[in-house]
């Protein structure tokens, strides 16, 4: 290997690969006379027909860096979170998953050149939210955005008068009625959380 990184035709003729098999097929197409393959070259070609094994390296990365990731949120931990980002990033082009590449390498261009120092700092530290004021205990920001969701539309059924053909009705449901229940939303999550907490209900 050439201090490029790059692999030399071991017969002199001057060429390099990127890759070693692109070097070898090279060698044995041009060189027929050059030794043969080392044991070292055959054990990485039995490694990478290994696919048992290599299923299982693979899923055991991918579950290491979804732990490094759920852990960076829990603690809120926002430079380690930046930096399990970008390692998605490139997991998602390796993988050719380009649109969601391309999701996060703009999330990373606006955190890096678009927004201005005070904004990059808002966009990377909220990312995660905590009801409990703990450490250890935070949950992602959409997560939460979910949770309000649903209790939202969970109040606006409430507001269905009367049933037609098994599907209630939403009469009573107009902008102003929702803006009413959007505003009590977090008053009416203490009350539900006191509740379960008087019940002895695991929350």
């Amino acid at each position: 290997m050439d201090q490029f990184g790059n692999f030399r035709c071991r017969g002199n003729c001057g060429k390099t690969y990127k890759t070693k098999q692109g070097r070898n097929r090279h060698e044995r197409q041009i060189h027929p006379d050059l030794p043969t393959s080392s044991s070292e070259e055959m054990t990485t070609e039995n490694e990478q027909k290994d696919y048992k094994r290599n299923y299982h390296t693979a899923r055991l990365t991918f579950g290491l860096f979804i732990m490094l990731f759920t852990d960076a949120v829990k603690e809120g931990d926002p430079r380690r979170l930046l930096h399990s980002i970008k390692i998605a990033l490139l997991f998602l082009f390796t993988y050719g998953r380009v649109k969601y590449a391309h999701v996060v390498l703009f999330f990373l261009a606006k955190f890096y050149a678009i927004l201005s120092p005070g904004m990059a700092f808002e966009l990377i530290h909220n990312r995660f939210f905590n009801a409990l004021g703990k450490t250890g205990v935070n949950m992602p920001l959409d997560l939460r955005m979910a949770h309000l969701n649903k209790l939202l539309k969970t109040a606006l059924k409430q507001l269905g008068d009367r049933k037609f053909w098994c599907t209630i009705v939403l009469a009573n449901v107009s902008e102003s009625a929702a803006q009413r229940i959007t505003r009590a939303l977090t008053a009416l999550e203490h009350l539900i959380a006191n509740v379960d907490n008087d019940c002895l209900l695991a929350s």
